[in-house]
């Protein structure tokens, strides 16, 4: 972002007020850390569940779960060609 702000022209810095530049800049980097950091803590947290969840379903019935991990993939690739 802050190389992007270096290509812009002069104008658009004499239009601005540097203390809304500075503002600006601190806000949205501060928002983009905050995502990704949220992001990658869902991401690990489901990636674990989804783990979990799969073993709890093994320990169950291997069978059971074997099937559902056959027909899955073929149920979402027919759903998918239907849209």
């Amino acid at each position: 972002m802050f190389d992007r702000m270096i290509r812009l022209p002069s104008r658009y810095f004499d239009q601005h007020p540097s203390s809304l530049l500075v503002s600006k800049l601190v806000y949205d980097v501060e928002q983009v850390a905050v995502a990704s950091s949220i992001a990658i803590r869902i991401f690990i947290k489901d990636s674990i569940l989804c783990v979990g969840l799969l073993s709890w379903m093994a320990y169950l019935s291997w069978q059971l779960t074997l099937v559902f991990l056959v027909v899955t993939p073929i149920a979402a690739v027919i759903m998918q060609k239907q849209h």
